[in-house]
């Protein structure tokens, strides 16, 4: 019985430490390529996400303000959006959040809620 206690606890406190935030795609004309393009947000974290950066499989995604920034720390409460290039998305594609390396959500392009810009 310790032993699950102490299992649940590590569980809790590792979900405690991943930032929450809204995960969502939406389309929109992209101002460097003059362009309609999908793209990832990431909105209004409860915590600040460090050098966050977005993959579709294995495409490191550019952040939407840049023509070759990849990486970004968003602040507690801020945002960021990434773009697709045209021609990579594949409905069963997986769009992984990473920070600081690490991973922290991983979701098929899919099942990402659609939202307007």
């Amino acid at each position: 019985m310790f032993g699950e206690v102490a299992s649940a606890i590590d569980i809790y406190k590792f979900k405690d430490r991943q930032p929450d935030f809204k995960f969502q795609r939406f389309q929109e004309t992209d101002p460097v390529l003059k362009e309609k393009v999908w793209k990832i947000r990431i909105q209004h974290p409860n915590k600040r996400i460090d050098r966050c950066n977005v993959f579709l499989d294995k495409t490191q995604l550019r952040l939407w303000d840049s023509d070759n920034d990849r990486i970004r720390t968003i602040d507690e409460g801020g945002g960021a959006n990434f773009v697709i290039p045209n021609g990579i998305i594949h409905p069963n594609s997986p769009v992984t959040v990473k920070a600081l390396n690490k991973k922290i959500r991983k979701v098929k392009f899919e099942d990402l809620e659609i939202t307007k810009p």
